[in-house]
């Protein structure tokens, strides 16, 4: 009984003891993080903050970068898909297959030859250089040359300093009927 008491005793004395030195650590400050190691922390934090949120800034820019530049092409190819179907019509004889008209499709296709014997046959040519989009952040134009008897056609687009260029070759359907 007496062991049981003193080692109750013991046990307290150690309680007590833990608890004093804890009120003790608390009254004197040095329980908790000091101002110096909670200011540089903090600087730390906002630091990898910073860099986090300018890489998704960045991420984001190239994105919407992309984007435009992607439209761009788009815009090109569509353009130059116009140019392919005015270029088969152009000159095309009404009634015959060149036409594109469900009714003709049995009728051989047949262009008139008239501008064949013209200096500068594909002179009246419907479409000329031109500006195609120009909305601020695109910019797209088209420049069409007629050299050799075929359409040289040049897109440019630009985008926040970026420039895509592509160039096409274009002969007409109708050129093909010139002896």
């Amino acid at each position: 009984m007496i062991i049981k008491r003193t080692l109750l005793l013991r046990r307290t004395i150690r309680h007590e003891s833990r608890r004093w030195r804890l009120q003790q650590n608390r009254a004197d400050g040095s329980g908790g993080f000091g101002l110096t190691e909670v200011v540089v922390s903090s600087l730390i934090l906002m630091i990898v903050l910073m860099v986090v949120l300018r890489s998704q800034l960045d991420s984001a820019q190239r994105t919407e970068q992309s984007a435009e530049l992607n439209q761009i092409q788009d815009n090109i190819r569509q353009d130059l898909n116009l140019l392919r179907q005015e270029a088969f019509g152009w000159q095309c004889e009404p009634g015959t297959a060149c036409t594109g008209k469900a009714a003709d499709l049995d009728t051989p296709m047949r262009y008139d030859t008239s501008h064949c014997s013209s200096d500068e046959p594909l002179a009246d040519f419907p479409v000329k250089s031109s500006i195609l989009m120009d909305n601020g952040n695109i910019k797209i134009e088209r420049q069409i040359e007629i050299i050799n008897r075929q359409l040289e056609i040049t897109h440019i687009g630009t985008s926040r300093g970026k420039t895509i260029t592509n160039d096409a070759s274009l002969v007409p359907q109708a050129m093909y009927w010139c002896s």
